[in-house]
Parts: C-alpha cells; structure tokens; sequence
C-alpha cells in the first residue's frame, strides 16, 4: 500500500491520494510517460478545458511544450478541405515577430510553410489563412523561440463554416459525446524491456517481449535481445511472487518503486513469475500435517479394534 501510495503521487503533483480513488484526484492528464509505462490505453476525459471560438470548437485536452527548433507533429490527422488554420497557443514573453512555422503537406508532397505571429504572452488564438484551399495530410508546428506552448489546433473551411479539430501528443481521438475518449499512440505493452532503470519520459522499449500465458498466479514470458536488458511487467510488486529465468529462480527487482523487474542475458529466454506466498506454503505444510495426523489416528484406531 505504501509503495502505491507514493507511486500514484506523481499522477496528482506528488500529493499523496489520501483516499484511494486516484481518479477522483487527477486534476489534469498524467505525464504521457506515466500512462505508458502503466498500461493505460484508454483515456477518457470532460471538455471543461475546451473552448469554443467564433464557433470553432477546439480540443484544449493536451499541452505541447516546445523549445526552439522543436517541432510538433499531428499524429493522426483528422482531413478536411481547409482554408483556415486556428492555433491556441502562448508564448512566456512578448514577441512583436514570427515565433513558429507552420508546415502542411499536401497529398503530392508539397509543403505549404506559413509564418505563426506572436499574439501576445497570454493564451490566445491565432488564424493562419490559406491562400488556396487544401486538404492537409501532415501539419507540422516548428517553434522558433525558448519556450512556446501549443494549447489546441483546428483545421478551419471558412466558406461552409465546417471545421475539424485535432489532438495534440500521442493521442487519438476515437470518441466524443458527453466526454471524450482518446487512443494513446504510445502505450507500453503490459510486459516490455528497457535497458536501465528508472523509467522516466526518456524511456523506450528494446528487444521483443511476448506473454504466453496470463493466469491470476502464473505469468509466463519470451524474450529475446540483442544486449542485456531489464524484463517490466506492469503488475504490482506484491510480496509472495517468485521468478525463475529459464527455470531457475531469478530475483525480482522493483521498478519506480512498485512493477515487478527481473534482469535478463542477451539472447531468447523464458521467465515465469508464479505467486507462492509464505503463508501458503505454511499452510499446505500445515494441512499435509494434519491429513497425515487424520490418517495415522484412523489406523491407529483400526488397529485397536478386537477382532471377530
């Protein structure tokens, strides 16, 4: 419990969840980081940070942070014929000048590159008109200062009023109604290698890693590398699990704190984690025990008896 408690801390700005209901004390959307090396998927969210603007809607679910001569890029890009770029974004200063670049690729590959102006420091909502409709099938934003932030991009078609906004960060946006439900792109797998310890944002999966059976008290997994690496599963490191790397028994570190580990040689192998509390081993010494104690009591009894 302690070590999920202080695991779960980053999910709410390192204060403790003094509840339990983690969900119930995320204020904002976790590190991307955070979702992938958990397992989670699915994302499901309200649109109170969402606004709408001259009747464009725009997702404001994510932030991207960029510092100069980074870029970003939509990853799964909704099409649509577009003759307005809309743009939240803010800056952590005044400029008077270009702060970014837009680029847009068309179908045939040509790029379109507009210059993003700076609207001001606070939040504020920048158009970057077309001079020909087109239908991007790649949006790229490049900054050009320390520090810009982009808050919500929408493609815009100002003749018919229509007008698609798109999700910033590795997500994807598969529904939304009352809320909205997001894909992340880059979610680990529930076991994965990694090639030193902690995880943090840097982290990247290596080699192939494949669970062949899945069981409440058995897991069993293949891996195979190139290098030594370190085998996560995104289970809890709960007291009373063993592991045994190619049948013979393997030490189970603990990842950040809370994911089961186990350090695995270049080449293919097996690992199986298999729970065998303590206690339970007692207690089947105990029943044997007790069965064995039953029986030789029954034949003792027998043998008491007189015979016809």
């Amino acid at each position: 419990i302690q070590s999920y408690a202080q695991f779960t801390a980053h999910f709410t700005s390192n204060t403790p969840s003094i509840d339990g209901r983690l969900r119930q004390n995320i204020k904002h959307v976790p590190a991307n980081w955070l979702l992938n090396i958990t397992n989670t998927r699915w994302l499901i969210t309200d649109k109170l940070s969402d606004i709408w603007r001259n009747n464009i809607f725009y997702d404001l679910q994510f932030d991207v942070n960029l510092n100069d001569g980074e870029q970003t890029q939509i990853e799964r890009l909704r099409p649509i014929q577009t003759t307005t770029v809309g743009i939240m974004l803010s800056a952590d200063a005044e400029y008077n000048d270009r702060i970014a670049d837009l680029y847009l690729t068309q179908s045939d590959g040509s790029v379109i590159t507009r210059p993003i102006i700076s609207p001001g420091k606070e939040r504020s909502l920048v158009q970057i008109d077309l001079a020909t409709p087109m239908t991007p099938h790649s949006v790229i934003v490049k900054s050009l200062i320390p520090h810009l932030t982009i808050h919500g991009l929408t493609l815009i078609d100002m003749r018919t009023g229509a007008y698609q906004p798109q999700t910033l960060g590795h997500f994807n946006l598969v529904d939304s109604g009352d809320v909205k439900i997001y894909d992340n792109l880059g979610v680990f797998p529930r076991a994965y290698q990694v090639t030193s310890l902690p995880i943090s944002d840097t982290t990247s999966s290596t080699g192939v890693t494949d669970i062949t059976a899945y069981t409440a008290n058995r897991v069993l997994i293949e891996t195979t590398s190139k290098e030594p690496t370190i085998l996560i599963l995104a289970d809890a490191h709960y007291p009373g699990w063993k592991a045994r790397l190619d049948g013979r028994p393997a030490n189970i570190d603990t990842a950040n704190g809370f994911f089961r580990a186990v350090t695995v040689p270049a080449g293919t192998h097996h690992i199986e984690f298999r729970y065998e509390p303590s206690s339970w081993i007692w207690g089947l010494r105990f029943t044997s025990l007790g069965i064995a104690s039953w029986i030789l009591l029954a034949l003792f009894t027998i043998s008491r008896k007189p015979h016809g």
